[in-house]
């Protein structure tokens, strides 16, 4: 019986979707971990050395490199496999797709790390996008926002293999407790609301929504921002919680509110869904398909229509959109599903 095969995997940090991932490749075999954690653009040539260290040490015994996300990170990854004839497959989750220039996000307008990731997608072996809209498709949310999104836009010619495998969530770890909501409560949750974030993550247009809806009530989880004074009466700001709270947050709200400019697979958005909020989303990447009919998509990033969406949301019969919500992602979504692509995809590269 040949022995399971030894996968490299090279990861940002240990968030919740990195270690389910992780536990999937263990399944497929010996996994060697090296962490790539955030930080400052001066430090990136005694990461490159880090990670060349850990590559010629381990790079003989290895069968496939993984790596979760395009960055600098994924350079030597891709480059070492190439040259020992070793698969290099690299997860794309959002960020290392897209150009925002009007609210400084994604790898693609920033003119060194463009290189470093557009190098890293060519020499890769197989990229697997977690939806994929995430390749090239069109954009038509913001107007300030460019016509088109996604990494094969940005790189003219790409030939890299591509399969999409999306993100994976427990039914039975979010669920729909059936206790009382708050009426009218509409939730968004992000790891932080700060700089880049505020726009991007709908911030803005939810702050404007609230003072055209004043009977709405409205949280928002994840502020950096601190002063709370000037903001409508009717929005409440929760610093970031444990992962280990969302569920009870979650079931306390009626609607999710997922109105980001850019986004890959939101994680936030399947939860609450699958603990029974009605879905509202901005027509953005994955978005639309995951929300299907189960809740409303927001057509244009526009704060008047946001409103009359609201409205309309609120006169609706949502107790059988609290239903279809947790279906949609049960169907079609679950970290099963992820783990039977993801090892079907190692095993091929692995041969």
């Amino acid at each position: 019986m040949a022995a399971p095969p030894v996968l490299l995997y090279f990861y940002p940090s240990k968030a919740s979707f990195v270690r389910k991932d992780l536990a999937i490749f263990q399944q497929a075999g010996q996994v060697i971990e090296h962490e790539c954690p955030p930080f400052p653009k001066w430090q990136t040539p005694w990461m490159l050395l880090k990670q060349k260290l850990f590559l010629l040490r381990h790079i003989q015994s290895a069968q496939v490199l993984i790596v979760q996300f395009g960055g600098y990170h994924s350079f030597l990854p891709a480059l070492f496999g190439k040259l020992f004839g070793k698969p290099c497959l690299i997860i794309l989750g959002g960020y290392d797709c897209y150009a925002f220039p009007n609210i400084n996000y994604g790898v693609f307008q920033k003119r060194v790390l463009r290189w470093f990731v557009s190098w890293s997608y060519k020499l890769a072996s197989h990229l697997s996008p977690v939806h994929e809209s995430m390749i090239n498709s069109p954009y038509t949310y913001d107007p300030e926002s460019g016509e088109r999104q996604g990494y094969a836009h940005f790189i003219k010619g790409i030939k890299t293999p591509v399969s999409t495998v999306y993100n994976g969530y427990e039914p039975e770890v979010f669920y729909n407790q059936h206790l009382p909501r708050k009426p009218l409560s509409f939730l968004t949750v992000a790891v932080d609301t700060g700089g880049s974030n505020f726009y991007r993550k709908g911030i803005d247009i939810i702050l404007k929504a609230a003072l055209m809806c004043p009977d709405g009530q409205f949280t928002i989880v994840g502020n950096s921002r601190g002063d709370q004074s000037k903001l409508p009466t009717n929005v409440t700001l929760l610093p970031p919680v444990d992962y280990s709270q969302l569920l009870a947050i979650y079931n306390e709200h009626v609607f999710y509110l997922q109105l980001s400019m850019a986004e890959g697979f939101p994680n936030a958005l399947c939860e609450a869904m699958l603990c029974g909020c009605v879905p509202i989303g901005s027509a953005v990447f994955a978005i639309p398909a995951i929300i299907a009919d189960s809740g409303f998509v927001l057509k244009k990033r526009d704060p008047k229509l946001l409103t009359d969406l609201l409205n309309e949301a609120v006169h609706a019969d949502v107790v059988p959109l609290q239903t279809k919500a947790r279906q949609r992602i049960v169907d079609h979504f679950t970290l099963d599903k992820r783990a039977a692509g993801l090892l079907h995809l190692i095993q091929h590269l692995a041969k």
